[in-house]
């Protein structure tokens, strides 16, 4: 069962950046760039597992976990960062609101647009395609995302779950393990 009602803890408007031309349905299509990204594909047949992963290929705006409805497997959990991205976010990648503070913080493609940060032309395989200094530091901070194209070993979710809670912008990370408090 897929639920799609929107639990939200506390209104945000997001104007510039993972939004959908204004529109809460995306139709398809990815939100504005740069954007956390939350891929789910799920299966009809109850015997096969659902996959998904939460990318910062796109870039990065908000921290997501997702977990199943029902504590059924820990592997089942994709939790959020360990430390705030846009904290560490280099100067050329990010993304400033009007008051001069961090939103956002953009793909090394998004900002530079050049062919091996953007797995184009010569760089679109495994072995040309590698992490770089601003791919690390997204995974440092948060490893369990996808923090280039070809990231290994890969972060994608194999779970059987029926029920899956997806928390976005959480006020507190769910317990230790050095987890940061998103404020």
């Amino acid at each position: 069962m897929v639920d799609s009602t929107l639990h939200q803890a506390k209104p945000r408007k997001f104007k510039h950046h993972g939004d959908c031309d204004g529109k809460l349905a995306c139709n398809g299509l990815i939100g504005t760039p740069p954007a956390t990204l939350v891929e789910i594909t799920l299966q009809g047949d109850k015997g096969k597992p659902n996959f998904y992963d939460v990318s910062l290929v796109d870039g990065y705006n908000v921290p997501v976990s997702i977990t199943p409805s029902k504590n059924i497997n820990s592997k089942c959990n994709i939790q959020g960062c360990l430390k705030d991205v846009k904290s560490l976010c280099p100067n050329e990648l990010q993304v400033l609101n009007s008051n001069g503070e961090v939103v956002a913080c953009k793909s090394a493609c998004l900002a530079f647009d050049l062919d091996n940060f953007c797995r184009r032309n010569g760089y679109g395989s495994q072995q040309k395609c590698r992490p770089n200094v601003y791919s690390r530091i997204f995974k440092d901070a948060c490893p369990n995302y996808f923090s280039f194209a070809f990231d290994t070993p890969t972060p994608l979710v194999s779970c059987g779950a029926l029920e899956y809670v997806i928390t976005f912008c959480p006020y507190e990370w769910g317990g230790g393990d050095g987890e940061y408090k998103y404020e």
